[in-house]
């Protein structure tokens, strides 16, 4: 997933009060990758239609709270986790989040409420290959 994409998904997830999925969407339509230098300046927010000065200033408070971890989400994003996924594997593996999935994308079935097939889901979005033979033959 490019980099645009993640943080549409990030931004839009509902993590930030107004901030809703259209809204991210311009949002990063306005900025590309640099929206994280956007986000260090409230009046640079106000040039997207939609934020006005208090939504600006409340979107720059969030971002001082999140930048730290906003990294790694945006990494698990790019890796083709859903937002749900993601959220949960930072919140049991912190920073090392991206290296385990990278590692190991069924060490996802570990976490409350992951199964397999959605594990197998971001194996392939990972690019994972399916190196165990499909079931058959004998019966």
């Amino acid at each position: 997933m490019q980099g645009t994409a993640a943080w549409e998904r990030y931004l839009g997830g509902g993590g930030i009060p107004g901030i809703g999925p259209g809204l991210a969407a311009r949002l990063v339509r306005r900025f590309g990758e640099t929206l994280d230098a956007a986000l260090e300046a409230p009046d640079r927010l106000t040039e997207v239609a939609g934020i006005g000065p208090a939504t600006a200033r409340a979107v720059a408070a969030w971002w001082r709270q999140e930048r730290g971890r906003a990294g790694v989400m945006l990494e698990l994003l790019r890796l083709g986790l859903p937002l749900w996924v993601a959220r949960r594997a930072y919140a049991h593996w912190r920073e090392a989040a991206p290296a385990r999935v990278r590692q190991d994308p069924y060490g996802l079935t570990a976490l409350a409420g992951i199964g397999f097939a959605t594990a197998d889901a971001a194996a392939r979005a990972g690019g994972w290959r399916r190196t165990i033979p499909a079931a058959g033959g004998r019966r």
